[in-house]
């Protein structure tokens, strides 16, 4: 069995690993327990405070952790859409591609369909057929969640996938790459995809007896979920512990001195979640270290 000591997330990694030759069973589907959190308050105006969360965890087949530079389907950022008629909407990924010159170029996202699929991309302008009327409009919240990923490369075998009676446009051709790019920027209607994070981290706040979600998209446009790396790249039981490091300047302004817990779940990269845990409820200043 292989054993992860520490892992700290948004600063220096430090990971110690361990053998034994009786390794236990776990299940495959990770687990966490043992949620804690402080608070990192910096002197340095010019620095961001620290609020970071440490979860215990064990995995049966060690398949936790997705690299930074997995940005392909599976681990893409949103989903884009095709307009199937009747209402219905089809999701469909994105790659990156990397060009293999000795500087490697970078180009993101990439629309590149199975063979045979056909289609037209949802945009804005599909909010004026009847049937999808119910497509958000761009405005908040929705221009922070279903409206912002306005650019897309799109290979010239794929070009009649934009509908020329919307509106578009081509701002940049790549042409010594084949087949041909096509960067083009238009209102895309797009949703995250969940799968692009490990870690999730929801903050509730506490009025009365009662926590509500305090959701980070829909009030500023952002998110605390994010990736812890790849522990290990053999297939064995692994277990261990994630600190995990949120960075803000604004927490003391929008928490003050309210009463929150955090909700926090790990997934693998076969995308089995695990349970779900919380933190003790807390103020920012009870768990507070300079």
């Amino acid at each position: 069995m292989k054993v992860i000591k520490s892992l700290v997330l948004g600063g220096f990694i430090a990971v110690g690993v361990s053998s034994c030759f009786d390794p236990p069973e776990f299940p495959i589907t990770p687990e966490i327990n043992n949620a804690e959190v402080y608070f990192g308050v910096t002197p340095d105006l010019a620095e961001m405070d620290s609020l970071v969360v440490s979860v215990d965890f064990r995995d049966g087949n060690g398949d936790l952790g997705i690299a930074t530079s997995q940005t392909s389907d599976p681990y893409h950022a949103a989903n884009f859409f095709f307009i199937r008629g009747n209402g219905d909407l089809e999701a469909v990924a994105t790659i990156t591609g990397v060009t293999n010159e000795s500087s490697p170029r970078t180009f993101s996202p990439i629309l590149w369909p199975a063979a045979g699929v056909e289609g037209e991309l949802a945009t804005l302008d599909t909010r004026n057929d009847p049937d999808y009327s119910f497509l958000p409009a761009d405005v908040f919240p929705y221009s922070c969640s279903n409206y912002v990923y306005n650019q897309l490369y799109i290979s010239e075998d794929h070009i009649e996938l934009l509908d020329p009676s919307y509106n578009y446009d081509i701002i940049d051709t790549v042409q010594d790459v084949r087949p041909r790019l096509y960067l083009v920027e238009a209102p895309f209607y797009t949703e995250y995809n969940p799968n692009q994070f490990n870690i999730t981290v929801e903050f509730q706040i506490k009025t009365g007896n009662t926590f509500t979600t305090f959701d980070w998209r829909q009030q500023l446009c952002t998110t605390f979920d994010g990736r812890f790396p790849i522990l290990s790249d053999k297939t064995a039981p692994l277990e261990g512990t994630i600190h995990y490091a949120m960075k803000s300047s604004g927490f003391y302004n929008i928490f003050s001195t309210q009463t929150l817990r955090l909700k926090i779940q790990i997934m693998d990269r076969a995308f089995n979640k695990s349970n779900t845990i919380y933190t003790k409820e807390f103020t920012l200043d009870q768990i507070k270290q300079n």
